[in-house]
């Protein structure tokens, strides 16, 4: 899904319960698969533009395109995407009637599985064999992320400074803002504060 105005809500998770309230930016995405199920409690409007991609044809895409390989993607909540975000735009513009020319759908859809896998997606063959102590939280439709890569995430998100820190410890998979900062420390020596202040990324 991808955000087309700024949006407040939280998750609903399979017992009911829901999750913290979250501020979700114009431009960034959700990706979730919708076989774990996807609901929202809104807290504000809602006005976004859902891509619903059968696995299939991320299959037939990761088979189309060697580079990529075998990949299971990585649920994403509230990632800035500029790709995702300018083909909405024209898909919009398109369906409005004020496109310039009509573009088929299916290899729209192609190339949006293949930005997602390429952008997203975790090679299958690196979750063989890794120590589960050295991985972080699972959820339901998500994959386990090294802390180096989840590290890495955040310094690159810390670049954006239109996303609170709470944004940016959710969107690298920590459970909440003290355990990422925790582990953001014992990584890099700074707080995630610090790193962002003195443009360290």
């Amino acid at each position: 899904m991808l955000y087309l105005e700024d949006a407040e809500h939280a998750d609903i998770r399979a017992d009911g319960s829901c999750t913290k309230v979250r501020h979700f930016a114009r431009g960034t995405i959700c990706l979730v698969d919708l076989a774990d199920g996807a609901a929202i409690r809104l807290n504000s409007r809602l006005r976004s533009l859902a891509f619903v991609l059968p696995k299939a044809l991320f299959s037939e895409t990761a088979e189309l395109s060697p580079e990529i390989g075998r990949r299971r993607l990585i649920c994403r909540r509230g990632e800035p995407d500029s790709v995702l975000r300018n083909l909405g735009t024209a898909l919009l513009a398109f369906f409005a009637g004020t496109g310039t020319a009509p573009a088929p759908l299916r290899p729209v859809a192609v190339a949006i599985c293949a930005h997602l896998l390429h952008r997203y997606g975790e090679p299958i063959e690196e979750r063989v064999g890794k120590a589960q102590g050295a991985l972080m939280r699972e959820e339901p439709g998500t994959t386990p992320l090294p802390i180096a890569t989840q590290i890495g995430r955040a310094k690159s998100h810390l670049a954006i400074h239109a996303l609170s820190l709470e944004d940016v410890a959710h969107a690298c998979g920590f459970d909440d803002l003290g355990h990422f900062e925790r582990v953001f420390v014992g990584e890099t020596g700074v707080t995630p504060s610090v790193w962002r202040r003195r443009g360290l990324h």
